[in-house]
């Protein structure tokens, strides 16, 4: 395997390594891990798909108690499971230098999710990583109120996936409660969770008495169930970002609302005049009209 020689040999000019797709298991993880315990020039891995398992992510977590440059690490679509989780989750207590990690669709389950969130809630070394990935993972009520209790104490994540993941109302409520506590968050996706007008409402209330949540740029609640009744929720966030506007130039914030769908309709609101530019994403499956909401 030549890319196997090049991570062996430091090779300057491999900095990414995208492998997704090509079913290396567990023993071509193993391979790559073994690599990367000495390697200083990759900083970017894509091992999505790739069937690598327990073992493999094993593997993997501990190159990551090793390697220092390392940024971002996609293991996503692999069976690693509960154990693989918890290797993972290990390793995040040592390592210092990933920014971005993707576990979605892995069967990390509650157990993998509460490992995930115990990492990111005590380890004060890994500063650096901001984005964490873990949507199709089933990780329910308990999982989500776990990695909300990780946000009320994390000061680096700025991007979080938590799609499809059965959290419903409670779960929701977690999150939202851990909203009101947050000030770094960017990105929230909480696609296709049936948190239901409840949920929504929840996590509206939330970001309308955060004060200090202003960095939130997109939040996704699109597939949760959301009657076409409900967006009225969406007046007070919409009022409270044009109220951010007028005093200073907040980030303008996208709320996908509806189907998952790329190729649903974007609407752009003016907002009676001001900066701010809302962009909200309506489709005819949760919500059977689209609704323009003015504020």
């Amino acid at each position: 395997m030549v890319y196997l020689t090049s991570l062996r040999m430091n090779d300057p000019s491999v900095t990414s390594l995208n492998l997704e797709c090509n079913r290396i298991g567990d023993a071509g993880a193993r391979s790559i891990a073994e690599a990367l315990h000495h390697n200083t020039t990759l900083t970017a891995l894509n091992l999505w798909r790739n069937d690598i398992g327990v073992k493999g992510a094993q593997a993997i977590s501990e190159a990551l108690h090793h390697n220092t440059t390392l940024s971002s690490l996609n293991l996503g679509w692999n069976g690693i499971g509960v154990k693989g989780a918890q290797a993972i989750s290990e390793a995040l207590h040592h390592n210092t230098t990933l920014s971005s990690l993707n576990l979605g669709w892995n069967g990390i389950d509650v157990e993998g999710a509460q490992a995930i969130a115990e990492a990111l809630c005590h380890n004060t070394t890994l500063s650096k990583l901001t984005s964490i990935d873990l949507g199709g993972n089933m990780i329910g009520v308990e999982g989500a109120q776990a990695i909300a209790e990780a946000l009320c104490h994390n000061t680096t994540l700025t991007s979080l996936d938590l799609g499809q993941n059965g959290i419903g109302v409670e779960g929701a409520r977690s999150i939202a409660e851990a909203l009101r506590h947050n000030s770094n968050l960017t990105t929230l996706n909480l696609w296709c969770n049936e948190i239901g007008d409840k949920g929504a409402q929840s996590i509206s209330e939330a970001l309308h008495h955060n004060t200090t949540l202003s960095k939130l740029t997109s939040l996704d609640l699109s597939n949760n169930l959301i009657s076409v009744e409900s967006p009225h929720f969406l007046t007070s966030i919409n009022t409270k970002r044009i109220e951010d506007e007028k005093t200073a130039n907040k980030n303008h914030l996208t709320l996908l609302l509806g189907t998952h769908d790329p190729s649903s309709l974007i609407y752009q609101l003016p907002c009676d005049g001001c900066l701010l530019r809302q962009i909200i994403r309506f489709a005819k499956v949760s919500i059977p009209q689209c609704v323009i909401i003015l504020v």
